[in-house]
């Protein structure tokens, strides 16, 4: 019952603070939990502190009663979850603002270091007994997790990233969050590591139960080795495999199965691969039996890791690769290459058809990393004349950029692409009838107005060959205009539509960061300014140059 509507790929939400005990212990379970069904962990922290006073509630260890309970039950808690190394550390509870900001800052600047430097925080405390609520303390140990300890310690002070924490933790008590660890699963509360078996149960409930074979079949995986992809049939789809070939697989081919030599598009080097690896195994294996799992460290530890890398089986084209037509034959991949250079991941929710230099692209494309969306961009090559041709017109009869492919939905021109995303990330819209208003009455002037003059007027200047001297200055004096009136609206704001950012000031920007191909300065619009600087403190924020593909052109 819980499977209908559920999108079976979406991160599981790990709200956790670094002073919890349970939460600590969460931390070592976590990872493999979502590996079992493919999905991969969001790592979350909160203030137990800011959340104890809105729930009116206390740390265990001061309740009368519950307290000496609680610290029995922690150490038998841990034994019972087999984690050997733990302690109560000399000073608990401890504040864990300084740890939280630069796991914050780690995340955004390099996501798959979350994990790592979070559960590193978690042992210097709770197995170390260092004291992370210190700045130097908790980026050093940042640091011997492999980030630039420096630029962490720098995140603890950064108004920014104070913010930014602030942010987080108000959305979590805005997601019903109270204590830790508590996860969030397809909406789903759960609060305890208690519960860990029912989110178990729960994930393995929005698994399909037919057709799982044939589903295989539809699946391109890239893989640097044959382990990590046996480990993903066997483990994420919960197939039994008849063989188990150790070592390299240097070509793989997409298909439910393997083509028999002779087939078309088959050379008999795949069969034979599979011979000689029987043979040094000293025997062929009775159909239908599984060999045991274990052989050497190496390949064991690949067994291992497949799940969570093969979560990552990108099913899309690579960027800037043209789409393979249905029913036309894979071709086989070379998978020689490292395994750190054959990223294995599904397919992304969101795809975003963009490039580099278009600014309508970016608000889309902003909106969904500053969410921290599940995306993909898709390189639109308008330069090279894409646009017009009948394969894009199918998808988007109007010719332009941005596109968005969305659980079926595509959905063009970047106002209502950002209306859509507004609701679906559950992010940056309106609060009530009169803010969606404001919000829409400054889309509209954007698009009208700032966007129309502000991009003509860029396009002249910057990418166009022989612009018209005379066009070009209307459209600068027309731009300037636009910018005099959003300067005027910003003096004394924060943002475009009330208190916080929504979708006004993402369709707003798009085209702004592009300061020097515009040719302005913005300290001659201060409001402006501000409000753009602001803009680039949120945890995720990138220029349009670093977060779509394109840049820089070929000819540039």
């Amino acid at each position: 019952m819980f499977a209908k509507g559920r999108d079976v790929t979406a991160p599981i939400e790990f709200w956790f603070d670094f002073s919890s005990p349970y939460g600590y212990l969460a931390a070592q379970r976590i990872e493999a939990l979502a590996a079992r069904h493919g999905r991969t962990v969001d790592w979350r922290p909160i203030l137990l502190g800011v959340v104890f006073k809105v729930a009116g509630t206390a740390p265990l260890t001061e309740i009368p009663l519950k307290g000496e309970y609680s610290k029995r039950d922690f150490a038998r808690s841990a034994r019972f979850h087999g984690v050997e190394d733990f302690r109560l550390p000399s000073r608990f509870p401890i504040a864990t603002q300084a740890a939280s900001r630069i796991l914050l800052w780690a995340k955004s600047h390099d996501p798959d270091s979350a994990a790592r430097v979070a559960k590193a925080l978690f042992r210097a405390y709770w197995v170390d007994d260092r004291d992370i609520s210190s700045a130097d303390v908790a980026a050093a140990v940042a640091g011997e997790a492999g980030v630039d300890r420096a630029a962490a310690r720098a995140s603890v002070d950064d108004p920014a990233w104070k913010d930014a924490l602030k942010r987080e933790v108000e959305a979590g008590l805005a997601r019903g969050v109270f204590g830790s660890p508590f996860v969030i699963v397809d909406g789903e509360p759960f609060w305890g590591l208690d519960r860990f078996d029912q989110i178990d149960w729960f994930l393995a409930s929005a698994a399909p139960k037919e057709g799982r074979v044939r589903a295989v079949s539809h699946l391109r995986l890239v893989v640097a080795d044959l382990p990590a992809c046996i480990a993903f049939y066997r483990d994420v789809l919960g197939l039994r495999l008849a063989i188990d070939v150790p070592g390299h697989l240097r070509r793989v081919r997409h298909g439910g199965r393997a083509p028999r030599a002779g087939r078309r598009g088959d050379d008999g080097r795949g069969r034979r691969a599979l011979a000689a690896a029987r043979r040094r195994r000293g025997r062929r294996l009775p159909p239908g039996r599984r060999r045991r799992r274990g052989g050497s460290a190496g390949a064991g530890a690949r067994c291992r890791a497949g799940p969570r890398a093969a979560r990552r089986a990108d099913m899309a084209p690579a960027r800037g690769a043209p789409a393979r037509p249905r029913g036309q034959p894979g071709r086989a991949v070379d998978a020689a290459r490292p395994a750190s250079a054959l990223k294995a991941r599904t397919m992304a929710d969101y795809t975003l058809h963009c490039f580099a230099q278009s600014g309508n692209a970016y608000k889309p494309a902003l909106a969904l990393e500053l969410a921290g969306a599940d995306w993909t961009p898709r390189f639109v090559d308008f330069f090279g004349g894409e646009t017009k041709t009948p394969a894009y017109r199918a998808l988007n009869a109007m010719g332009e950029v941005p596109v968005l492919e969305h659980r079926g939905r595509t959905l063009a021109q970047s106002g209502v692409i950002l209306d859509y995303l507004a609701g679906s990330l559950g992010r940056y819209g309106p609060r009530d009838d009169d803010e969606r208003r404001e919000i829409l009455r400054w889309l509209l002037w954007d698009n009208h107005k700032l966007t129309s003059y502000t991009a003509t007027y860029r396009f002249m200047r910057a990418l166009a060959k022989d612009p018209d001297p005379g066009a070009m200055a209307e459209f600068g004096k027309r731009a300037r205009a636009a910018w005099t009136v959003l300067d005027a609206h910003l003096a004394g704001r924060r943002y475009v539509v009330g208190d916080r950012l929504t979708i006004a000031d993402l369709s707003i920007c798009g085209y702004l960061f592009f300061d020097d191909e515009i040719g302005v300065d913005w300290n001659a619009f201060p409001a402006i300014d501000a409000w753009l600087a602001r803009l680039k403190s949120e945890p995720r924020w990138k220029h349009p140059y670093a977060l779509m593909p394109g840049h820089p052109r070929p000819q540039a």
